[in-house]
């Protein structure tokens, strides 16, 4: 058994392979290229097949509170759906 399938020299395997690196190499250019648009590091997460970036990493300053979650346990924020108001602000400054 001198063969294993990771092993393969398969021209069709090694094309997938590299197409694949290709693809993960560009995402993370884009992920890269994200994380400068907003100023701090993006994290890359992967569901089953599925990568994102689900947070930068940025101050936890309250002031960015409005628009981004809280830092979780690793220091990244979450864009949120829908801005939150700050507590004690007027009916009219809620809404806009």
């Amino acid at each position: 058994m001198s063969t294993y399938m990771y092993k393969t020299t398969a021209p069709s395997v090694v094309a997938a392979v590299n197409a694949w690196d290709t693809k993960r190499a560009a995402w993370n250019a884009q992920r890269a290229k994200l994380g400068q648009v907003f100023g701090g590091e993006t994290s890359p997460m992967r569901s089953g097949s599925r990568s994102y970036v689900s947070g930068v990493k940025l101050s936890a300053s309250r002031d960015l509170d409005v628009h981004w979650c809280r830092p979780d346990q690793y220091g990244y924020r979450a864009l949120r759906t829908s801005a939150k108001p700050a507590k004690g602000a007027s009916w009219p400054g809620r809404r806009a």
